[in-house]
């Protein structure tokens, strides 16, 4: 009896062992793991209808983002949960209204990517059905007619066409407190991304704070191109804080100088630099007093600007003012369902201070600031196929390590569009951060200069495959080591300003290793002398790669302001007033500037000559002080196609003496492209510019990869975005092959049908022998 037992059980014993091993070698075969088969998966729930007091499940939802991250954190915290677990945070369909910014803390335990909290809705729901509201709906029964009787003052400040038409709403009476009242504000330039004062929105599209001299229209417009915004001239000032202009055609300015809270935005002295300042006096005539001792740069004459602010000019549909609790509105169409008219209130919608976060497919919109930034440096967090509209700044702001911005729409931001930093400068530790396939578009409603639709800064980013359009100023700022900016569509940008770049960055010999490659740049024109340029390298920088780019119907197509190192070679001008630009600026005019001063502390902020690093990466700055620093040294430009656009900017004998400009080829016939006004830049099949190397020493662009990919948005997999290779200082071929669609996933598992039947086919084999030699022993 014991011995059969004894026979029972050990046969039990290997039959487990047998199992788990078969098991076992079947994953690890094929790359799988027991984490990846049997996930430990938790799931909490979110419903406009819930409530906190709730246990968070799929019948009893939550209430609040508060509620969940404080759950969150406490079972995080517990130790019940092992290193693998996912959280899922699923959102019922509907519309999720926030006052106030949600910090995502971090907790003490889980804390990593294999742990992430995945924001997202329901299982079965599309794009739009779960949206994030930073604001507050204004219902249609707050709203009344301005009168002489209700409202007297305000009656009287309006226009004559305005009355009748204008709507008023007491906030207070609405319920809004002190706190949540947040006034137009100074901004610009001058002094970075501010969160906006409360904004109106009509069917959730952002509204025109009224002024003088009126936009186009203050309605959306399909055309990008267009500049809606208008503009008065500067006349006489003092240079600082007075200046005054002819208002001659301007009916309303008998009551300007009762204006109780009177702004006016301009570029007073640069076009590079916007500012929006509060005014101490203004006059019929015309004559204006700023609050501010000095505007910025100070102000000079014919520069432009408008008056903002005016109930006095509130004088077409769209426009609107808010004075104090009071706001004076007169709609673009009636107000019928509660929903038609929201007010941004949160400052910004969530704040994170944890790792591992992902939001999915979410749709955010009405926030004074943002809608979503890192309180620190994060490491794996992702924003993937998700919308973002209608903020007073920028959408997204991340800093650290393997982020990753995807599939996003964002459009009608204040103040930009995506910010990434990170990465180690004194390290060149890369931060491996993503911005891939987005589409960002009007992002300088407020804010007009350096609020690109990216601001990147750091080592190891990749900006590729995005389309970015509409705006004042440019798509791109960036700075720092190792980057990637690659096949990217960028149109009808900088077009209220003047020296102006779309991609842009300046100022610093130590920014080393950056590749701007395969990007198509059209529709960009600039105001101004100095008008805009696709690709604007200012004031000595240095240095990148620069190749395979298309410059298409442009002021400018490319501009070297005095730099070192820089490798232009293989790119397309085409229909540009100016192709190319070289000065030497460096060993003239920035010596009466700081601009000296900044590049000589920037170098010195690094070690350039001290780090093993830095000296095996960039050997060509480790005597850049005994090399004559401020000369436009052994720049490459060179074996670029030139088509439309003859006139060039080459500041010579320097250029000549310093740096390498030749073998570029002029007067290529239009005809030799598909149909560039149709954007096809393809060369007929067999054209001697690609096909005789030895001649013209020039290689196909794939312009058919370049711009937004066609990406699975139920991919939960990170691309994988191998980093180009650093050119040779020669001329070498950048080859299309190296990155046939930009995008490749993660590898995973992949096992054919007939292979995993053969492999279940043994184990069953196995499992009946082992049951057969147990049943004998039975």
């Amino acid at each position: 009896m014991s011995k059969s037992l004894n026979m029972t059980s050990s046969l039990r014993i290997i039959m487990l062992l047998l199992v788990t091993t078969c098991t076992v070698l079947l994953l690890e075969s094929n790359h799988w793991s027991f984490a990846q088969i049997f996930p430990n998966t938790i799931h909490l729930f979110l419903s406009p209808n819930g409530s906190d007091t709730n246990s968070g499940n799929s019948t009893s939802p939550f209430l609040t983002f508060n509620k969940v991250v404080t759950t969150l954190n406490s079972m995080k915290n517990s130790g019940r949960y092992t290193s693998n677990t996912t959280f899922i945070v699923n959102f019922y369909p509907g519309t999720y209204y926030v006052n106030s910014t949600t910090t995502i803390s971090k907790s003490n335990l889980l804390n990593d990517e294999n742990s992430p909290v995945i924001w997202k809705p329901v299982n079965g729901s599309k794009l739009g059905d779960v949206k994030i509201r930073g604001g507050v709906p204004l219902p249609a029964k707050l709203w009344h007619v301005v009168t002489a009787s209700n409202n007297p003052s305000a009656f009287n400040m309006l226009p004559e066409k305005a009355k009748g038409n204008v709507l008023q709403c007491n906030l207070t009476q609405a319920g809004f407190k002190s706190s949540q009242l947040a006034p137009f504000r100074t901004s610009g330039f001058a002094y970075g991304s501010v969160a906006s004062g409360n904004e109106l929105f009509f069917k959730e599209f952002p509204q025109t704070v009224a002024r003088y001299p009126n936009k186009l229209t203050t309605m959306p417009v399909a055309d990008p191109g267009i500049v809606v915004d208008q503009y008065l001239k500067v006349g006489k000032t003092n240079g600082t804080n007075w200046m005054n202009f002819n208002a001659s055609l301007a009916v309303n300015r008998p009551k300007w100088p009762l204006e109780k809270y009177p702004f006016a935005f301009g570029f007073y002295y640069y076009d590079w630099a916007d500012a929006n300042e509060p005014l101490s006096d203004i006059t019929s005539e015309g004559s204006i007093t700023f609050k501010t001792s000095s505007v910025m740069y100070g102000i000079k004459t014919g520069q432009p600007f408008f008056l903002v602010n005016f109930l006095s000019e509130l004088d077409q549909a769209g426009e609107y003012v808010i004075h104090d609790e009071m706001v004076y509105y007169w709609p673009p169409a009636p107000i019928q369902q509660d929903t038609d008219v929201h007010i941004s209130v949160a400052s910004a919608l969530f704040s994170i201070a944890a790792n591992a976060q992902v939001f999915d497919s979410l749709d955010f919109g009405i926030a004074r600031g943002g809608a979503i930034g890192s309180a620190n440096q994060l490491r794996n967090v992702t924003i993937r196929n998700c919308n973002f509209n209608g903020f007073g700044g920028g959408a997204v702001s991340l800093q650290g390590y393997n982020n990753t911005v995807l599939n996003n729409t964002i459009s009608n931001t204040g103040q930009g569009g995506i910010s990434v930093s990170g990465g180690d400068r004194m390290t060149l530790t890369p931060s491996n951060t993503l911005v891939m396939n987005n589409t960002v578009s009007a992002f300088t409603r407020i804010g007009k200069t350096y609020r690109g639709a990216v601001y990147m800064s750091g080592v190891g980013i990749t900006i590729t495959h995005n389309e970015f359009f509409d705006s004042d100023h440019l798509a791109i700022q960036w700075g720092g080591n190792n980057n990637e900016i690659s096949y990217n569509k960028i149109h009808d940008v900088c077009k209220a300003t003047g020296d102006a770049g779309a991609i842009y960055s300046g100022r610093d010999w130590t920014q080393r290793g950056n590749i701007i490659k395969h990007n198509l740049i059209y529709n960009v024109k600039g105001l101004g002398t100095h008008g805009g340029s696709c690709l604007y390298l200012d004031d000595n920088f240095s240095s990148a790669f620069i190749f395979g780019n298309i410059f298409y119907n442009c002021y400018r197509g490319f501009l070297l302001g005095g730099g070192r190192n820089n490798h232009v070679f293989n790119n397309l001008f085409i229909n540009n007033t100016i192709s190319i630009h070289i000065d030497d600026r460096g060993l003239n005019w920035i010596h009466q500037t700081e601009i000296p001063k900044t590049l000589m502390d920037n170098l010195l902020k690094t070690p350039f000559n001290t780090s093993s690093v830095w000296i095996n990466s960039y050997p060509e700055l480790v005597t850049i002080l005994q090399d004559t620093p401020f000369a436009p040294y052994r720049n490459l430009v060179q074996f670029n196609l030139i088509s439309a656009s003859t006139k060039t900017a080459i500041s010579q004998p320097a250029v000549s003496t310093y740096s390498t400009y030749a073998n570029n080829t002029f007067d290529v016939p239009y005809s030799v492209f598909g149909n560039p006004s149709q954007l096809n830049f393809t060369m007929i099949a067999g054209n001697e510019y690609e096909t005789n190397f030895g001649k013209y020493n020039f290689t196909k662009i794939p312009v058919e990869e370049i711009g937004l990919l066609k990406y699975e948005k139920s991919d939960s997999t990170r691309p994988v975005v191998e980093p180009s290779k650093k050119p040779s200082s020669s001329m070498i071929r950048p080859s299309p092959s190296s990155k046939s669609n930009g995008v490749s996933g993660k590898p995973r598992a992949s096992i054919s049908i007939a292979a995993l039947s053969m492999k279940l086919e043994w184990i069953l084999f196995l499992l009946i022998a082992t049951f057969h030699v147990f049943s004998l022993n039975n």
